[in-house]
């Protein structure tokens, strides 16, 4: 690594400064830290206190400061706010790391607030493409790992990270927001994939376009806790291949300009797919909470368990589901949902459906179901099947006796067995959408609790 500044010289920290070498502990074990003086932003080397680089551009020390980790290693960021006027290029291996003092977490926790004096804010001051580009696509880059940031967009940035030909790719404790596109744009190209994505405890919010956005050229992309309020069209919009996503928490307001507003789409997926607790809270103005489209010629398998999906908007869907080939299937476990509608399907490709145990009782309709094999079991609030034993007392005369179901509508099957052996003559069985009806051609004979059925009935 280089110690040496952009005007040649080799000046060590001025003894005024905080970091002077006489008495200097490290902020952190790092082997570049740059800070604030006034101004400046001050580059030095994490061992020899060296500078690094010195100046008003603040971008250009930060620039000079990851060039300098020739061997690759760790930047630290003092807090403070950074004036960014060109975007931050990580453009080699082998890995570095660009971290922040006090992150998303730690500030949600109480520890600051962004542009406080514990906070590290990169501010696009300029038009820029991106704050922190992570590749050019020339080079593959090797492990790169963005924590502990604030990135405001300021509506200057296009983008507040931008990943393309990458691996191992790690964004952590970070927040971003005020982009004019997205917050985190994960691209990639045909040939130079994003390869093997970690996003956690991040918050992407307020962003003109997407929270999250990955393309097909993505791969192995794993979320935990990402927020994402506020943007103008999706939380998260991803195609990547093999995804999962823990805790992912979309809310959204006003600022929502696509047309249906959709909290989270997952598109042209090739891949089995994830979703564990996902959190939509719509704000009564998201159409549709959870949108997945799958392509032809495919086979994925995607999974959501115990989603929560909240306050959508009038007639608005839960899930918006549409496979384009036989094989998909869509198992949605757990969770609940408060909305008009839980699901629209409506497919000429089949593909299988299952809804498993979902709480429905603050759902108005199912929704639509049409073209896929389906089954809806274990929900409450929407019971299809049920069982269980009824008791009459006989009195030589009445020949029907009827057993409500408890079903969301009229079973499709029904099994009446006789449980006593006044029960058990000559009978039919019918039923509606409340009860089954079992009519003997001769009335039991009189007594008490004498009559005695055990039923079954299934949608």
């Amino acid at each position: 690594m280089s110690g040496r500044s952009g005007d040649g010289d080799m000046t060590l920290v001025p003894l005024h400064d905080p970091l002077r070498l006489a008495s200097y502990t490290p902020i952190a074990a790092a082997d570049v830290i740059v800070f604030r003086e006034g101004d400046y932003a001050i580059a030095v080397d994490g061992k020899t206190k060296q500078v690094i680089a010195k100046s008003t551009d603040h971008a250009e020390v930060l620039q000079k400061a990851v060039d300098a980790l020739t061997n690759g290693g760790e930047v630290f960021i003092k807090g403070g706010v950074y004036e960014i006027s060109t975007p931050i290029k990580v453009t080699k291996s082998p890995p570095i790391t660009l971290r922040g003092e006090r992150g998303f977490a730690e500030r949600v926790a109480g520890k600051g607030e962004p542009g406080g004096p514990w906070g590290t804010v990169l501010k696009a001051t300029s038009p820029i493409s991106e704050v922190i580009l992570i590749s050019d696509n020339t080079n593959y880059v090797r492990s790169p790992s963005i924590k502990s940031l604030t990135i405001d967009g300021y509506g200057n940035a296009n983008y507040g990270i931008h990943v393309n030909y990458a691996g191992g790719v790690v964004i952590q404790d970070v927040e971003i927001y005020n982009c004019i596109y997205d917050g985190i744009f994960l691209e990639g190209a045909a040939g130079a994939p994003v390869s093997t994505v970690m996003i956690d405890r991040v918050s992407s919010v307020w962003n003109d376009r997407n929270g999250l956005r990955a393309t097909t050229n993505v791969e192995f992309l794993t979320t935990y806790h990402l927020l994402t309020i506020g943007n103008g069209e999706e939380g998260i919009y991803s195609s990547a291949r093999h995804q999962h996503h823990f805790f992912p928490h979309s809310m959204s307001d006003a600022r929502l300009m696509a047309t249906p507003k959709i909290a989270m789409r997952f598109a042209g997926l090739y891949h089995d797919m994830s979703l564990y607790s996902p959190l939509v809270e719509g704000g009564g103005k998201v159409d549709r909470g959870i949108q997945i489209i799958l392509p032809s010629n495919a086979h994925v398998n995607v999974n959501v368990y115990s989603p929560t999906i909240l306050d959508l908007a009038s007639g608005g869907y839960a899930f918006y589901y549409h496979p384009y080939d036989a094989r998909h299937s869509l198992k949605i476990r757990g969770g609940k949902a408060i909305c008009d509608n839980f699901i629209y399907v409506n497919t000429s490709y089949a593909g299988f459906l299952l809804i498993d145990g979902v709480n429905l009782e603050g759902v108005s309709s199912i929704g639509t179901i049409s073209g896929v094999i389906y089954k809806i079991v274990n929900c409450h609030g929407y019971i299809t099947a049920n069982s269980g034993t009824a008791t009459f007392s006989g009195d030589g005369s009445t020949t029907q006796f009827k057993v409500a179901h408890g079903l969301v509508k009229a079973p499709k099957t029904v099994v009446v067995t006789p449980a006593s052996p006044d029960a058990a003559g000559d009978f039919y069985v019918t039923w509606d959408d409340t009860y089954i009806y079992v009519n003997y051609k001769t009335a039991p004979p009189s007594g008490t609790d004498n009559v005695k059925l055990s039923w079954y009935a299934e949608v």
